[in-house]
């Protein structure tokens, strides 16, 4: 009878001894405060779900990006935008989102899957103008969340919105000289900012800029070749594109 007696309590004191936890390393174990957590451990309420974290492994400091790159400087309607980057540590993939300017709920960008590569913490995002977002000068932000719960808000880089074709305006002949054979004289115009600038008669002969006015302002000479049938009149045809590809036509005869 005493084998048993000594034999229950020993099973007694064997089953009423808290137990030790020496890793929860691939366990997850969700808690409300540190009080559910085992000794070392900690319970990190900025996940969702909150969940049990070794103390001595805890990480604070705020995620940053190491590398960046927008794919173009300037966009207009129908542009296609790629920004990627690499964060400097671990990051929550479904809780990343980049977007246009200030508003994190508006002008949001769609994951690349194909530009991602998570195991180096390398994401990218693309985006597509329609025409309804702001103009000007905005940034590219991303919002990030790393695997401890830690979070910020950092700036990819800034792209330049523009919709606005450029304007010819003060298109005018120097004289009155027809546009026919033999003919020569100068083309002048203004545009309200800078462009790439082709001019050329609609027999396609290209105008040369004399720069003998400062933009924006412009004077580009002509001379219609021998070659041309005298009694046909030609065009001088301007066309000027913006940084952003917004092109700008106009024509005199």
């Amino acid at each position: 009878m005493r084998t048993y007696k000594l034999l229950f309590l020993m099973v007694f004191v064997v089953s009423c001894t808290p137990r030790e936890f020496k890793s929860l390393d691939n366990i997850t174990l969700t808690c409300a405060t540190d009080t559910d957590c085992p000794d070392g451990y900690f319970c990190e309420t900025r996940l969702e779900p909150s969940e049990c974290r070794l103390l001595e492994s805890r990480d604070l400091s705020l995620p940053m990006v190491t590398q960046s790159e927008v794919s173009t400087t300037h966009a207009k309607v129908g542009t296609l935008v790629i920004a990627s980057f690499t964060a400097d540590k671990p990051m929550r993939r479904e809780d990343l989102s980049v977007y246009l300017g200030d508003d994190p709920n508006s002008n949001v960008f769609t994951e690349n899957e194909d530009a991602a590569d998570p195991t180096n913490n390398t994401f990218g995002f693309q985006y597509k103008f329609t025409g309804e977002e702001n103009e000007g000068t905005l940034p590219i932000k991303v919002f990030l969340n790393d695997t401890d719960g830690n979070i910020n808000t950092v700036d990819l880089g800034t792209l330049i919105v523009d919709f606005s074709a450029p304007v010819i305006s003060e298109l005018t002949l120097a004289d009155a000289t027809p546009l026919k054979r033999n003919a020569a004289g100068k083309v002048l115009f203004a545009l309200n900012e800078g462009a790439a600038i082709e001019v050329k008669l609609s027999n396609g002969a290209a105008l040369v800029n004399d720069e003998t006015l400062e933009p924006p302002s412009y004077s580009f000479t002509y001379t219609v070749s021998d070659d041309d049938e005298e009694s046909v009149t030609l065009e001088v045809m301007v066309t000027a594109m913006d940084e952003a590809g917004n092109v700008g036509t106009e024509s005199i005869s």
